[in-house]
This record gives structure tokens, C-alpha cells and sequence, in this order.
């Protein structure tokens, strides 16, 4: 197999809860240089989380609805 190279884009996923979803989505982002991860007091421990892409995590209050985060 030829190296995984990273592609230089950056990907926003939105964080309201802890399930396998959440896992996946990480996981198919893994192609990109860099995963930013919007949390919305989903209880996930962040430090224990194990990813091959590193991730940063930014801490929000929980929003009521997908257009209040869009705004």
C-alpha cells in the first residue's frame, strides 16, 4: 500500500451527543489534515478518545436547533 497522505482541508463536525455515529464521522474525516470538532456538552472525554488524525475540540453551549448553530 502506498502512504496515506493527508489532504490539506480542514473538517467541522458538530457535537451533541456520544454515540457510534459520532465515532464514524471522525473516523471517514481521517483523510483530512486537520478535524475540528464543535462539542455541545455531548460527555464525551476527548482526552481519552484515540484518533490517528489529531483533533481539536472546541466547547459550546448546547443549541436548540441546526440554524441557532449555523448563525
Amino acid at each position: 500500500r502506498y502512504p496515506m497522505t493527508k489532504t490539506p482541508l480542514t473538517i467541522i463536525i458538530p457535537c451533541h451527543r456520544d454515540d457510534e455515529r459520532m465515532r464514524q464521522a471522525i473516523h471517514s474525516a481521517a483523510f483530512a489534515k486537520e478535524i475540528i470538532v464543535i462539542d455541545q456538552q455531548s460527555g464525551i472525554d476527548w482526552k481519552k478518545t484515540q484518533t490517528q488524525t489529531p483533533l481539536t475540540v472546541l466547547s459550546h453551549p448546547k443549541l436548540n436547533s441546526f440554524s441557532q448553530m449555523k448563525n
